[in-house]
């Protein structure tokens, strides 16, 4: 694990960390850091100041091994869900072994590779790398190999056509690291289901307990302090879903709303148990946000998946203590999260071209009153209403397709717009008058003014793709393909 030493006694010499990013776009949900220090006006690899990497936690390749999940910086801890798959093969050496009942793989070759190491392997071509050092015979490798699958050796295909082999196994690891330094504190194992995509379902911390959704659709509260489980809560009876979870979990009003490709329920945060359920908005990508009307709390949320027919893609108003709709509107599919400023919500959800559309809410009704598409086409709208908005002095930011955006909060005018390489699916960060935007593996700063586009440098190769970073106190902290990486911003 690498360190900054100089930065590493700054930290220690506060341990008062003032600001955390607790939940998916941080304190607010919005994308905002309120209270940041002043932070480098020029971002370079001079300028970029490592202070710690974490001890492994992939995601390569493109987070296809182990998600891409947001870090969660909550008091002391980093929290990180890895979303493990590989080969299952736990039950390899009954199945071999019942073979040789009748028959087989002569039981002093079976010895050779006993114990199977468990979760290691994540493709038959590792497995078959580890069987060569078995010095077993050519005979009991093939016997065994096709149980196991087609060792292939190459990059073509989807990840479980990579995988070479139809046993497949997936868990979900909750990391716990110390914020000063990067070092583990805990690592905690959780089943999981093998969906095309890891999970994406960002951890939530509220009253030292972490909340999050795993990827095969159940609901965990643990114990921050230790990671123990405290309680979990199934969102499905059943799942056949096989592309991927990435709805994070909100805290509100000693609730969680929590929400799967079928259903958004409230579960009581205390106890576990599900409180209400509605099967007419669904979660498979996107995070609800709350909200008050007066005196009215709501939850917003944009359920359109991109697997759904338009007739279930809906922004709606949930009441978070009973579940009941308050109102609803048409969207397009999206996995972007509705961003609020007064009476007005942005999300990108261009139903045929991608891009962000505003809407006047109040408690009774939603109602379009502009839409800025990204580029004046029709090209895969689903793969664009990815990103979400930052929404600040009456000016909305926002990027996809190649371009950065800055949009009057009230009419969508466009303020610039500017090409931007690799802006497509990424979510940005706004901290001192900057913001910082992902844009493929690469980090881009532009000040964040409507008068013009101005980049204040790119870092490349710097993260994961299609993931979001955590900010808190000057201090960014990245997932890279490797691990967690955290980075010092300030002047």
């Amino acid at each position: 694990m690498w360190l900054s030493t100089l930065t590493l006694i700054v930290l220690l010499s506060n341990p008062l960390l003032t600001a955390d990013w607790p939940q998916w776009r941080g304190p607010e949900r919005n994308g905002v850091a309120a209270e940041s220090p002043a932070l480098i006006e020029t971002l370079t690899p001079a300028t970029l100041k490592k202070v710690w990497e974490s001890e492994p936690i992939p995601s390569i390749p493109n987070g296809h091994l182990g998600g891409y999940p947001q870090p969660t910086i909550a008091g002391d801890r980093v929290y990180v869900i890895e979303g493990w798959r590989g080969l299952a093969l736990d039950t390899l050496i009954t199945e071999l072994t019942e073979k040789n009942e009748g028959g087989g793989i002569p039981p002093e070759e079976l010895a050779k590779i006993t114990p199977i190491p468990q979760n290691k392997f994540v493709t038959a071509a590792e497995f078959e790398d580890w069987l060569k050092t078995r010095n077993i015979t050519p005979e009991a490798h093939a016997a065994i190999m096709q149980r196991v699958g087609i060792p292939r050796r190459d990059n073509k295909g989807s990840f479980g056509e990579r995988m070479g082999s139809q046993r497949r196994a997936a868990m979900d690891i909750l990391h716990a690291l110390d914020r000063s330094t990067g070092k583990t504190i805990y690592r905690v194992e959780f089943p999981g289901q093998f969906l095309a995509y890891p999970t994406a379902s960002v951890p939530t911390v509220a009253d030292e307990r972490l909340y999050f959704i795993s990827s095969a659709a159940v609901a965990y509260c643990v114990d921050t302090a230790t990671g123990k489980k405290i309680w979990e809560c199934p969102l499905l009876k059943k799942s056949h879903f096989q592309h991927s979870r990435g709805s994070s979990p909100l805290f509100i009003g000693g609730k969680i709303i929590a929400a799967s490709e079928n259903e958004v329920c409230g579960i009581d945060a205390k106890t576990g148990q599900k409180i209400w359920s509605t099967t007419t908005i669904f979660g498979e990508k996107t995070a609800p946000v709350a909200h008050k009307f007066n005196n009215q709390s709501v939850t917003i949320f944009a359920g359109a998946p991109e697997t759904s027919k338009p007739e279930f893609r809906h922004m709606a108003a949930l009441d978070p203590a009973t579940g009941k709709e308050l109102w609803r509107t048409p969207i397009g599919r999206t996995a972007s999260t509705p961003m609020i400023s007064g009476d007005i919500c942005v999300l990108s959800c261009g139903p045929e071209s991608a891009g962000p559309v505003a809407y006047k809410i109040t408690e009774t009704h939603a109602q379009q009153i502009w839409a800025t598409p990204f580029k004046d086409d029709k090209y895969a709208p689903a793969e664009y209403n990815y990103p979400s908005a930052i929404i600040t002095n009456s000016h909305v930011y926002i990027a996809g397709k190649g371009k950065a955006f800055c949009l009057e909060l009230a009419t969508g005018a466009v303020k610039w717009s500017e090409n931007v390489p690799g802006a497509v699916l990424g979510t940005g960060i706004l901290a001192d008058g900057k913001i910082l935007l992902p844009t493929g593996a690469d980090l881009v700063m532009f000040r964040a003014t409507p008068e013009k586009f101005e980049q204040l440098g790119r870092i490349k190769n710097i993260s994961v793709q299609w993931t979001t970073p955590a900010f808190a106190d000057g201090f960014l902290f990245i997932r890279t393909e490797k691990n967690v990486t955290c980075y010092d911003l300030r002047k």
